[in-house]
């Protein structure tokens, strides 16, 4: 598990697999398990996947799935910002 969280080869701030546990509800896990390899999956997916797919299974709605992606897109920003200064 710990591999999984320092997994920041597609996403430079949030691996895809802590996205997904935090996105997650208890029904949501109902239908879709977070065992290990569906953690790795994740961090193998950018967020605007991980938000459509939890959108799918009901776990975040419209609104909410654009929110996680525009508070991502923001944070990106902000982040290659810094970096230049690096």
């Amino acid at each position: 598990m710990k591999l999984l969280v320092q997994d920041f080869a597609t996403h430079p701030l949030v691996p895809g697999c802590l996205l997904a546990s935090i996105v997650t509800s208890v029904n949501a896990r109902k239908f879709q398990a977070l065992d290990a390899t569906a953690l790795t999956a994740f961090n193998q997916m950018g967020t605007p996947d991980i938000a459509a797919h939890f959108q799918t299974l009901g776990a975040l709605d419209e609104t909410q799935r654009e929110r996680l992606i525009s508070a991502d897109a923001q944070f990106m920003a902000a982040y290659q910002e810094i970096a230049k200064g690096i």
